[in-house]
C-alpha cells in the first residue's frame, strides 16, 4: 500500500458516500482505520509491536544470554557431560519462548506510559519508511555494541573509583 506521508489530519479512510474503503484503492493517509473502526491506543500499539518485531527481541536477548550464562554453568559444574550444557540452553529457549507473551506485554506498557496516541501513530508511521526499517534492523546491533561499551566503561571507571578511594580513605588514616 502506497502511503503518503503528510498525516496532520485525522484520516477515517471511509467514503461515507458508497461505503468504500480507501484503502482499497492502494493508498494510505496518516494513521490508518478500516471502516467503523475505532482506533485505539491498545489497537496502535499491538499494530506498532508486530511493526518493530518485538517477539524478535526475544529471539535476540536469548542469543545475548547464553554467551553469559552457559559459562558461568560450565564453572560452576565443570564435571558435567557437554549434554548437561545442551539441557541447560533447550531449557533456557523453551523459558525464554514461553516468556515471549509477558515481555512484549512489558514492552507495550512501556511504550504506552511513554507515548500518546497521535505520538503511536507518528512512530508506525516513521518505521514503515526505509529509515525507520533500517533503523530497526540496525537498532539490535547498536544496542549490544553500547551495552558491551558501557560494562566496559563502568568497569573501568568503577577500577579508578575504587583506587582514588583506597588512596583517599588511606591517607586520610580510615583504613590501615
Amino acid at each position: 500500500m502506497k502511503e503518503v506521508q503528510d498525516s496532520r489530519f485525522e484520516i477515517d479512510m471511509c467514503d461515507r458516500s458508497n461505503n468504500r474503503n480507501y484503502s482499497d484503492y492502494g493508498v494510505a493517509i496518516g494513521p490508518q482505520r478500516r471502516c467503523g473502526e475505532q482506533r485505539t491506543k491498545e489497537t496502535a500499539l499491538r499494530d506498532l509491536m508486530v511493526l518493530i518485531k518485538a517477539d524478535a527481541l526475544v529471539t535476540q536477548l536469548y542469543q545475548q544470554t547464553i554467551p553469559t550464562v552457559v559459562p558461568t554453568l560450565r564453572e560452576a559444574f565443570p564435571d558435567l557431560p557437554e549434554r548437561g550444557y545442551q539441557i541447560f540452553e533447550e531449557e533456557l529457549f523453551k523459558a525464554f519462548e514461553g516468556g515471549k507473551a509477558e515481555l512484549i506485554s512489558q514492552i507495550t506498557q512501556m511504550y504506552a506510559k511513554r507515548f500518546t496516541l497521535e505520538e503511536i501513530e507518528y512512530l508506525a508511521q516513521f518505521y514503515r519508511t526505509p529509515i525507520g526499517q533500517k533503523y530497526l534492523s540496525e537498532l539490535p546491533s547498536i544496542t549490544q555494541e553500547a551495552v558491551t561499551f558501557g560494562q566496559q566503561w563502568g568497569a573501568r571507571l568503577g577500577q579508578q573509583a575504587g583506587q582514588e578511594w583506597g588512596k583517599r580513605v588511606t591517607e586520610e588514616g580510615l583504613l590501615k
